[in-house]
């Protein structure tokens, strides 16, 4: 596991894409209170294809961020190159590598077809994209109070725990790290994967509200992770994915997606380099 545990802003640039719809909204609100929590810079952007749709955004954006400072960047999308996820992502990448996209998400199809078409799954695919989905489920305080980790033995799943420590660290709240470990298995097996967990938390026991960890039995990870952590829009769900879908979806891009459709919190999907 690598990462630093003093990062007092996650990510400088918050960046929520938007079309108008109500998902784009909880969105909208859900990054607000992040950016403003973390003295991040907000921004707003859409990508318009046609004029109606750009007012909508616009206006939409208006009234739910009234009051609160962002910065509103509109697209053209049928003259502009490539997909809403190629332009969000050269967007963010004008702004720097620490930037994080927020988007509104059904979670239909693994991880999307989105509000903007395919523009969650889209944005999962870059490698080193760090995507924050607010999926159909998401409901109020949208406002962090927890944060909750998810890992399954492997380096990969790994790299979601430094994700995890810099939002705790910088929103000065707990932090629990859980694995999910099959009904079936041997206690020997069991007692090994409580050992794996606890030594991975002992690596954040230096972040200001420490650290909890939890060994979870189910033939069902996403269905255990939402029982216990995701029925509660006050915490973030921090888990690594491959960013695959259909045929080539793996174990931990269909938990994430199962994750994402049913959350009532924010879900961060974390896309290292493979």
């Amino acid at each position: 596991m690598t990462g630093s545990l003093a990062a007092p802003t996650p990510y400088p640039h918050v960046v929520v894409a938007t079309d108008g719809s109500a998902l784009a909204g909880t969105a909208l609100i859900g990054g607000s209170i992040l950016a403003a929590r973390t003295s991040a810079e907000l921004h707003v952007f859409h990508a318009s294809s046609d004029p109606r749709s750009e007012r909508l955004a616009v206006s939409q954006a208006a009234e739910l961020l009234r009051g609160r400072p962002y910065k509103l960047e509109v697209k053209d999308l049928v003259n502009g190159s490539g997909s809403p996820a190629t332009m969000i992502a050269e967007y963010a990448t004008q702004l720097g590598d620490e930037s994080i996209v927020a988007v509104g998400t059904h979670g239909r199809g693994g991880v999307g077809v989105s509000v903007l078409g395919s523009t969650a799954v889209d944005l999962l695919a870059r490698r080193n994209q760090t995507t924050l989905a607010y999926g159909p489920g998401a409901r109020p305080p949208l406002d962090i109070e927890r944060v909750v980790v998810c890992v399954d033995g492997s380096q990969f799943s790994e790299a979601s725990v430094p994700e995890g420590a810099r939002w705790a660290a910088a929103l000065d709240i707990p932090i629990w790290v859980i694995q999910v470990v099959p009904a079936y298995v041997s206690s020997y097996v069991s007692t090994f994967e409580s050992s794996y967990v606890r030594n991975v938390a002992r690596g954040l026991e230096d972040l200001p509200r420490g650290v909890q960890w939890d060994v979870l039995h189910s033939t069902s990870p996403a269905r255990s992770i939402l029982d216990l952590y995701g029925n509660d829009g006050a915490t973030m769900l921090i888990m690594a994915t491959h960013g695959l879908v259909g045929l080539r979806r793996v174990l931990v891009g269909s938990i994430s997606s199962d994750v994402v459709k049913e959350a009532w919190g924010p879900v961060v999907m974390v896309r290292p380099a493979d």
